[in-house]
């Protein structure tokens, strides 16, 4: 901004750039704006304020007119304020007051009356109004001119000292308006002051409104109302280089041109026209970080939370934004829903990828496969379980099936569980682990070899068929043929029967032909020469029933087969015999030798003891005595040679690596047989299998990592059989 030095009823002020370029657009009438980033308008300032360091606003834009004339705006209207050729702002003064409201024109001179305050002038000696002054030596606050024989003009935007005449007169150009008529002051004229009461002179009011550039604001200064010219309709006010005022439109907003580079408002676009990337500018969104909210039909800025992110309200069901259909929770899914596919990161060796409550991608395996974590009601993680195939009813069994173990409540003393009839419950087990079995109340089937413990009455009526008949044996009546039934009737025949001693006489269905069976003296049994085949009807066998005796080739009596299947403890295995019965034990019983006939253990209530899987002879167990830190095979089980397999029952594996994690492999020779993920820092994991894992004939089970510089440890139990 330049403001010119000379003073008088109008002053003007040009608005020209550091180059003293003209800054207005005269095509639309505007004053051509750069908004800089960060500056817009420069800062606003309150009244009274402390001046800052440095401080910032907008420049003033002013009309030339180098002849005043009368405007357009009337009375009321705003309208721009006019300079001169060399920026000096006109002005008008046709009255000044003092600040009680009183004139301090002198109308009949046409001059300011001026009372020069004592001390108030800028370091001079008071001077008593109309004393003598000392030229030369007198003291005082004169306002100092710069005389030229010829005149020397002032560089656009400068600031200069006034210009006098060789006779001290101060040089103006300017129109003084009086009470009766315009007067022309020039250097030929006449120029009176007058010095009258309080009333600064004209010189010191003016000049007070001129300011240099970046000096500080002082409080209650003065300053000039900048005017701009109405337009509600906008046209061109000059030609390109003359001084414009700005232009308003019927609302008082300034018209500005931003112009093209000019700042970040960038360079406006027509709607759907094409954008260069890299090249195009645009203005920067702004966004409010704020809880109000704006009233139907109302405008706003965007809002933003306090990390600058956009807010954005999704509208349901709306799918052109790509997230899908929102549904409510527990709504009833529609036949055909609309949503977005689940994105999933694959990693092929999760660790730890962020720190607690952050947010994570899930990962999944190189088959597509999500990572899950399972964990319990109280969110603890659960890294140990097992699983295995579930099968349909009926399923053909195939080699090397998994399974879930079942597991049992051990009861020393069997009794009931918490719960009532039809509940869910375990199976129990003793204190070996025998499952406790109830098979009363329904006929059991047996193969093999059982011993039944009989009661005193039926072995005592074993006891009396085995014993020698040295009494009457009473038998059913039945006709004896090859192929029927015979009777054994001692009664009527008494006296016969004593006439043979011991022996029983026997009789045919004719009444014939009897014949006299021997009873062996020592053992009382009864002597039968057989010789030819006697069938005998199938009897209920009882003191007072039928006793049937079927004799066929090698086969023995019913009371050979009857006394066959009773065996004791640890006695020898008897071919060709039925024994069958469990052992009721509080504690194990004695060891017997290999090969000898056991009996079948079970509970005091009768349940039977079960080892699953193997005998304890065949079973195996590995632990890693150190740390497995490669990718290298090492081996749990050797082969056990031709036709032997060996059997995993359960796996447990820790890391105790604590930036590792890897995959784990249990392998028949090179066969994978298990596969499972242990993270880094105490990952691992424990699985039991039933059906066991199944390794190959005559091949070692090995264990081995994935991923080197893993730290794990294995512990493996199962058995060998050559099955």
């Amino acid at each position: 901004m330049r403001s010119d030095p000379f003073v008088g009823a109008r002053h003007g002020t040009i608005i020209q750039d550091g180059n003293g370029a003209s800054v207005m657009n005269t095509t639309d009438n505007a004053i051509q704006v750069d908004v800089v980033a960060g500056t817009a308008l420069g800062t606003d300032y309150n009244e009274d304020d402390p001046t800052p360091a440095t401080i910032s606003g907008p420049t003033v834009m002013m009309e030339r007119t180098d002849a005043l004339s009368a405007v357009t705006p009337i009375a009321g209207d705003w309208i721009a304020a006019r300079g001169t050729s060399r920026g000096a702002l006109w002005t008008a003064i046709d009255d000044i007051e003092d600040g009680a409201g009183t004139s301090v024109m002198d109308a009949v001179n046409n001059a300011i009356q001026v009372n020069v305050v004592a001390g108030g002038a800028a370091g001079g000696t008071s001077t008593t109004d109309d004393s003598a002054f000392s030229i030369g030596s007198g003291a005082g606050t004169p306002a100092m001119g710069y005389y030229n024989a010829t005149p020397d003009n002032v560089d656009s935007g400068d600031v200069g000292v006034l210009g006098m005449s060789i006779d001290r007169r101060l040089w103006t150009d300017t129109q003084i308006v009086g009470q009766d008529a315009d007067v022309s002051v020039s250097n030929a004229g006449t120029f009176a002051t007058q010095i009258d009461g309080d009333a600064l002179t004209a010189l010191q009011l003016i000049d007070n409104i001129v300011k240099t550039e970046d000096s500080a604001h002082m409080t209650a200064d003065a300053g000039v109302m900048a005017l701009f010219v109405r337009q509600d309709t906008q046209v061109d006010f000059g030609a390109d280089g003359d001084y414009v005022p700005g232009s308003i439109d019927a609302a008082g907003a300034l018209r500005v041109n931003v112009v093209a580079g000019g700042g970040t408002g960038g360079t406006s676009d027509t709607d759907d026209s094409a954008f260069t990337a890299g090249v195009g500018s645009g203005t920067p969104a702004m966004g409010f970080f704020s809880t109000d909210v704006v009233d139907s039909g109302d405008v706003g800025v965007l809002a933003m939370d306090a990390s600058r992110r956009l807010l954005v309200s999704i509208e349901a069901d709306n799918v052109g934004i790509g997230g899908g259909t929102q549904y409510t929770e527990d709504a009833v899914a529609p036949a055909d829903p609309v949503g977005g596919a689940v994105l999933l990161v694959r990693d092929d060796a999760p660790v730890s990828i962020a720190a607690d409550a952050d947010w994570v991608a899930q990962r999944a395996t190189a088959y597509g496969s999500a990572y899950v974590q399972v964990v319990d009601s109280s969110g603890n993680f659960i890294d140990t379980f097992g699983g295995g195939t579930q099968y349909a009813e009926d399923t053909v069994h195939n080699t090397g099936d998994t399974g879930t173990m079942s597991l049992f409540v051990r009861n020393d003393v069997l009794a009931a569980l918490a719960g009532t009839d039809g509940d869910y419950a375990p199976g129990q087990v003793n204190a070996s682990g025998a499952l406790y079995v109830d098979g009363s109340g329904s006929t059991q089937p047996v193969s093999g070899t059982v011993t039944a413990n009989l009661s005193a009455t039926d072995n005592g009526v074993l006891d009396s068929i085995d014993a020698a008949v040295n009494g009457t044996l009473t038998v059913g009546s039945h006709a004896v043929t090859n192929a029927g039934t015979f009777a054994v009737q001692p009664d009527g025949v008494a006296a016969e029967a004593a006439a043979l001693g011991n022996g029983i006489l026997i009789q045919g269905d004719d009444g014939t032909d009897r014949k006299n069976i021997n009873v062996d003296a020592t053992t009382g049994d009864v002597q039968v020469d057989v010789t030819n085949t006697v069938t005998v009807g199938a009897h209920d066998v009882t003191n007072a029933g039928t006793f049937a005796v079927q004799v066929d080739g090698s086969a023995l009596t019913s009371l050979s087969l009857i006394d066959n299947s009773i065996s004791n403890h640890g006695a020898a295995v008897v071919a060709g015999t039925n024994q069958v019965g469990l052992a009721g034990y509080s504690t194990d019983p004695a060891v017997v030798d290999s090969g000898d006939t056991v009996r079948h253990l079970a509970s005091l209530l009768g349940k039977g003891v079960v080892l699953p899987f193997a005998q304890p002879g065949a079973t195996w167990s590995y632990t890693s005595t150190a740390a497995v830190a490669d990718t290298a095979d090492d081996v749990a089980k050797t082969a056990g040679g031709a036709g032997v397999r060996h059997y995993v029952t359960s796996v447990a594996v820790t890391n105790s690596d604590a930036t590792v994690g890897t995959a784990v492999v249990v392998k028949s020779a090179t066969t994978e047989l298990l596969r499972q993920y242990v993270a880094e820092d105490g990952g691992g994991f424990t699985a039991h299998f039933n059906p066991p894992l199944r390794g190959g004939a005559n091949e070692a089970i090995n264990v081995a990592n994935i991923t080197t510089s893993a730290e794990t440890y294995f512990t493996l139990t199962g058995y060998t059989a050559a099955e």
